[in-house]
């Protein structure tokens, strides 16, 4: 949970510095750095189900599929490093 809230503060940020589509939902804070070229399609879309995710974790515990945690512990945090490259990628493209 606090990895992606970490990326969902991180995308925020970054619309409320580039002033990019108002403040709205976490999703809508990975939309807004997909249509801007900051982050890729692929990993806007990733990003934004994590968001629903958390979501369901923080709100829902006792709803929560223990077996989707771990499937996803196992085979999807590939895509928060994925945003983490991105993310810098961006930074230094903006630094040269």
């Amino acid at each position: 949970m606090n990895l992606i809230q970490s990326c969902i503060d991180l995308a925020q940020h970054i619309r409320a510095a580039e002033n990019l589509a108002p403040d709205g939902t976490s999703k809508q804070a990975f939309e807004s750095l997909g249509d801007a070229g900051i982050i890729s399609r692929e990993t806007q879309e990733k990003l934004a189900e994590a968001a629903g995710f958390r979501n369901v974790l923080a709100h829902r515990y006792g709803d929560v599929d223990h077996d989707l945690v771990y499937d996803v512990l196992h085979n999807d945090l590939h895509w928060f490093e994925r945003f983490q490259q991105e993310i810098a990628q961006w930074i230094q493209r903006r630094s040269e």
